[in-house]
């Protein structure tokens, strides 16, 4: 009712929205995100909702497109620095997935979990010297370690540091 009288009610969009969501309409949920866009296209907020709407539906694309937006009109979100990088860890796109984190730890360098997945992409590619900077950034931070003590100390002997890799086990 309140968008019948109001039909550019940014704010009500948003919870209608949020409502949607809430109640698994997806669809209509990304019809009132699109409303939001279609008054101020710069709007980070419905961009990230967005995101999280066409990730229910599946539309892996779409989620990367609006995250990406979303960082074109705010580029310190480390919430969406966060996902962009997940999704990409998921593909198994390293090379991006550690571009992301990169920026993400420029705003935020003790995000253990930045740290971690960053190893995480430099142990895949081969990369056990960058790898060990990452994962004991980790164990700086006070950030989990479950399941990298086996690619730790594999970075370790594999860059020769044996000793260290038994302490590691």
């Amino acid at each position: 009712s309140i968008l019948e009288v109001d039909p550019e009610n940014i704010d009500i969009m948003m919870q209608y929205g949020s409502f949607e969501m809430a109640t698994e309409n997806y669809v209509r949920a990304v019809r009132c995100y699109d409303n939001v866009l279609r008054i101020d296209a710069t709007n980070a907020k419905a961009m990230e909702a967005l995101a999280r709407a066409e990730d229910k539906l599946g539309n892996t694309a779409q989620v990367k497109y609006w995250l990406e937006q979303g960082l074109a009109v705010d580029p310190e979100t480390t919430k969406l620095l966060k996902r962009l990088s997940l999704i990409y860890l998921n593909e198994q796109n390293y090379q991006l997935t550690v571009h992301y984190l990169d920026r993400l730890l420029e705003i935020d360098p003790h995000n253990a979990g930045a740290h971690r997945n960053r190893g995480i992409a430099f142990y895949q590619q081969g990369e056990k010297k960058r790898a060990i900077e990452s994962f004991e950034a980790v164990r700086t931070n006070g950030g989990k370690m479950e399941g990298l003590y086996g690619p730790l100390a594999d970075c370790y002997r594999s860059t020769r540091q044996s000793k260290k890799a038994l302490e590691i086990i």
